[in-house]
């Protein structure tokens, strides 16, 4: 007989046949227990793995979104800012509050209600002047040219005509 790649070919396949047929019979005997019967064998671990109070999987750990966790963080500056309104760091809160709501999850009305009460009961607080410039922003993001307006008027009644603050707002109005 030659040795062609033909006859390696099925000669691979007669090996694998044999030994695929061997596991099975080894298998099978295994599985023979009392009176020999394969299938209740089978169906005895079926029972076992069947039943709902010894197999409870494993759930998953939860896992925050970014969305989740920023409203998490916002949550607990609120329960901050509501049990200690006159606290020194309130206004950095409220003000955290805002960008949080402006950059992480892009509600703009609240980011806008945010600054604004920052600048309403903290007008002397540090992060009041960025403020302004955060609440422009909401206000161009929710095409609120009347309330953008009003700021911007706002904003050059409120700082001198030298500041930053005044020639920005000065731009805005196209003045």
């Amino acid at each position: 007989m030659r040795i062609t790649p033909r006859n390696v070919f099925i000669l691979c396949a007669l090996v694998v046949l044999i030994i695929g047929a061997v596991l099975l019979l080894k298998k099978t005997s295994n599985a023979q227990q009392g009176d020999g019967s394969v299938s209740q064998a089978v169906s005895g671990v079926q029972q076992v793995n069947m039943d709902p109070q010894k197999f409870k999987p494993a759930l998953p750990p939860k896992i925050l979104t970014v969305q989740e966790e920023t409203k998490a963080k916002i949550a607990e500056y609120q329960k901050t800012v509501e049990a200690e309104p006159n606290a020194e760091n309130t206004p950095a809160l409220i003000f955290a509050m805002g960008n949080l709501y402006l950059q992480k999850l892009m509600e703009y009305e609240e980011a806008a209600h945010c600054y604004e009460t920052l600048i309403e009961k903290y007008p002397n607080a540090p992060n009041t002047v960025d403020a302004y410039a955060q609440l422009s922003t909401c206000y161009e993001l929710l095409n609120d040219g009347e309330k953008l307006n009003r700021l911007h008027n706002d904003m050059m009644k409120k700082f001198p005509p030298e500041s930053q603050e005044y020639q920005y707002a000065k731009s805005k109005l196209g003045l």
